[in-house]
């Protein structure tokens, strides 16, 4: 094939593999460079030119070949000098890093050339498959946040809030990237790794420095995600362990744990025996005595009179069920009798455990601590021998022929019908309801009471 150009001709001889030649001509002179960047050769004769009838023409002009680098035969440009189609830059050479890279595109991270000063260079700007943005190579501490990653901050150390495996360490939020971390307890939100957050550091409100609850107190979130925590007490004690300064008063308290839901009244005692006792019963003759039923001895706080740090002022009956909860620091009953709340003629304090279902009252080993004396009635008669409690619409005490709940309108864990009750029983006068200390006639009492811790 033959064809002209503007100095010359030019002819494919051979096929694909002999190249171009270009007809020495007008215009072109041997060993120069000519149109389409070819050297003016002198090629001599060109038998077999561009097929047949082409060869003596072609034998006798200078020829010149060219690179067909590419598919389809296409020239290979990238490096000529010259911007071509589907190239960015061409400075004419095929040295990196220099502005435009051998493959024709400026120097730049993400154009596959890895250059000087990047650790890689993939081609794009993905991370966490192999080399990140930025061309460094993908790892925690690079200061790029992959996705397998919470956080980056561009380096491994521990405490810092971005943890050696970048993961966002408790108490601390980070954003950013690199990740900027800082201690997110006490800002009144609950995040991953918190127990509680209540918004600031309170002296005495069940929740540490470091957002983990105080043992002994439940935490919850009332008003729900992105609002601060509450935490409440389970026992009295667990109040006087974070203020020692703690009044003897009532107190809301969540004795199984189960959050505010479960939060109920109780008198706590933060003063006598070392304090953190929660009164579960007393009994004073100044008001009405209380006469549950046995759901409601069971799971209701029952009090007659007005309920406060007065406690001259009521009669209480708190829920067998919260009992073992809310003496869980040492599992002991404190129980006491006097002519008033404020003075005790006897005292005696015993291990102790509420049966469940039964919920029969069963006394350990103890002693009486003041007054002297035999053990009250509470521990000889229903102590002893793990008595259900019998209330006015259960019968379960040890006389067959009378219900003696139903008989003094008080539940207890009767003996006999007199036997033991906190809430009264047959004294010298024959009805005036007293607690009674022992199996005398003479030994009962204006004021009863249990506590536990």
């Amino acid at each position: 094939m033959h064809a002209t150009g503007k100095l010359g001709r030019w002819a494919v001889l051979g096929g694909a593999a002999c190249g171009l030649l270009w007809i020495v001509g007008a215009g072109c002179t041997q060993g120069s460079d000519c149109d389409f960047l070819l050297t003016c050769e002198s090629g001599g004769a060109s038998s077999g030119g561009a097929g047949g009838s082409g060869g003596a023409t072609g034998g006798t002009g200078a020829t010149t070949t060219m690179s067909t680098a590419g598919t389809g035969g296409s020239p290979d440009t990238c490096g000529n000098g010259e911007s071509d189609p589907g190239e960015q830059c061409d400075d004419g050479n095929a040295t990196d890093g220099d502005g435009c890279d051998s493959n024709c595109t400026p120097t730049a991270c993400g154009n596959g050339v890895k250059t000087n000063g990047e650790e890689c260079d993939d081609g794009n700007a993905v991370n966490g498959d192999g080399c990140d943005e930025g061309c460094i190579q993908s790892a925690c501490g690079n200061g790029i946040i992959a996705p397998d990653e919470d956080c980056d901050d561009g380096n491994k150390a521990p405490g810092d809030g971005c943890g050696p495996s970048c993961a966002v360490e408790t108490g601390w939020e980070c954003s950013g990237m690199p990740s900027v971390c800082a201690i997110s307890c006490g800002d009144g939100t609950l995040d991953p790794g918190e127990e509680c957050d209540v918004g600031g550091d309170l002296m005495g409100d069940g929740c540490t420095a470091n957002c983990k609850a105080v043992s002994g107190w439940a935490c919850s979130n009332p008003e729900g995600n992105g609002k601060p925590s509450a935490c409440v007490a389970k026992t009295c004690g667990a109040i006087l362990a974070v203020n020692a300064g703690a009044s003897s008063d009532v107190y809301t308290l969540d004795p199984d744990g189960s959050g505010l839901g479960g939060s109920i009244q109780v008198y706590c005692d933060m003063v006598r025996d070392g304090g953190g006792w929660a009164l579960v019963l007393q009994n004073n003759t100044a008001v009405a005595n209380p006469n549950p039923s046995f759901d409601e001895v069971v799971n209701i706080a029952n009090v007659t009179g007005t309920f406060g740090a007065t406690l001259s002022a009521f009669d209480l009956f708190l829920g067998l069920r919260y009992w073992n909860d809310l003496g869980a620091q040492t599992g002991q009953m404190r129980i006491e009798v006097g002519p008033n709340p404020s003075s005790q003629t006897k005292q005696a304090i015993y291990g102790f455990s509420i049966k469940p279902n039964t919920y029969a009252l069963t006394l350990g080993n103890g002693g009486v601590t003041i007054g002297g004396g035999l053990d009250p009635e509470i521990k000889t008669y229903s102590g002893g021998g793990n008595l259900g409690i019998s209330t006015f619409d259960l019968d379960v005490d040890t006389d067959a022929a009378v219900d003696c709940a139903g008989f003094w309108g008080y539940a207890w864990w009767y003996g006999s019908c007199w036997k033991g009750s906190f809430w009264g029983g047959k004294n010298v006068a024959g009805t005036v309801p007293e607690a009674y200390w022992s199996g005398t006639t003479a030994d009962h009492h204006a004021y009863g009471a249990l506590w536990v811790k």
